[in-house]
């Protein structure tokens, strides 16, 4: 993850990016007048990939007790108060429930793939393979980014999952990375239905948009902030606000705003192998995180963020509020 200043001229040149510009061409224009390869047998995975997803699953992610989460819910309907407040908790408690179930299986699915391709995402790179081992500059792969164009299918995915795409990228792999971002989106979002709860149990009240639509808070300091005065004198409030000042939570909070408004962290999943960024200054080589790394950030985001978060909240719930 570190970075360090490139010394010597960083990647290909723009004339040797022209001339890989013609090379894709003449590559795309006899694909494009072919036909799809012949249809083969369905993929099917290794006992070993079947052995690590069941375990990913039930054992690495294992259900979360959601049990006291439903307290405040619990209470609201015993006593027959009907409210927009208790809407909003419904829902937000229902999503969560869902998100983590999402994020066990994307997670496990994920392993199957890496496992069964390690020998195509793992493979010591070709010295003559320059975006492996020199990096090529951003603005190379920029002008290369239009020859990057879907000459494959991805029917492949069930056939042939080691096909080698474009952009140094494994399609299984690839898939996998996709899989593996999109778990770690929803364990932001799912920290988010907990900060929706806990705001709600501290009777706060919701701003509205200019569409009218309801703001909701998010699992961020600002937020915990304004519900201090209801829960800062309970044991377990410490421990949740130091959840966002968490080693996982600095990590994995500014990888999802990549998806947003920041770039992207690099994956070699992704065929991010060796990024040359910022060449005004000289060209910064960040090596992408290897396909093991990218599975350890969810299960280690699931384990000490979700999990603590999860416990944290139900303590907080099920104990008298200050209102």
């Amino acid at each position: 993850m570190a970075t360090v200043q490139a010394r010597e001229p960083a990647g290909l040149s723009c004339d040797d990016a022209l001339a890989l510009i013609g090379e894709l061409q003449e590559l795309r224009s006899r694909l494009s007048a072919g036909q799809l390869p012949p249809s083969r047998q369905g993929w099917v995975p290794s006992d070993d990939a079947l052995d690590l997803c069941r375990s990913v699953f039930f054992e690495s992610l294992p259900p979360l007790a959601l049990e006291g989460l439903t307290s405040w819910l619990a209470g609201e309907i015993k006593a027959g108060r009907e409210s927009e407040h208790r809407d909003v908790y419904s829902d937000a408690l229902y999503d969560l429930s869902r998100l983590l179930e999402e994020v066990r299986f994307e997670a496990a699915v994920a392993a199957a793939y890496i496992l069964d391709l390690k020998e195509e995402l793992f493979s010591e790179p070709d010295p003559a393979d320059l975006s492996r081992t020199v990096g090529i500059p951003s603005e190379v792969l920029a002008l290369l980014s239009p020859y990057f164009a879907q000459n494959w299918s991805p029917m492949e995915l069930f056939t042939d999952p080691g096909t080698r795409l474009p952009g140094e990228r494994v399609l299984g792999g690839w898939h996998a990375g996709q899989l593996l971002d999109a778990a770690l989106i929803r364990s932001m979002a799912a920290l988010d239905r907990l900060a929706i709860m806990l705001w709600l149990a501290a009777c706060r009240q919701f701003e509205r948009d200019k569409a009218g639509d309801l703001r909701l808070p998010a699992f961020r300091q600002g937020y915990l902030d304004q519900m201090s005065a209801a829960y800062e004198q309970q044991a377990s409030w410490p421990a949740l606000r130091a959840l966002v000042e968490h080693d996982f939570m600095k990590f994995v909070k500014p990888y999802r705003d990549g998806f947003i408004h920041r770039r992207r962290f690099p994956m070699q999943l992704h065929g991010e192998h060796l990024t040359v960024t910022n060449l005004a200054a000289g060209g910064t080589r960040t090596k992408g995180l290897d396909a093991s790394d990218h599975l350890a950030m969810v299960l280690g985001f699931y384990s000490e963020i979700l999990k603590s978060a999860i416990v944290t909240t139900g303590d907080l719930l099920t104990a008298p509020q200050k209102r």
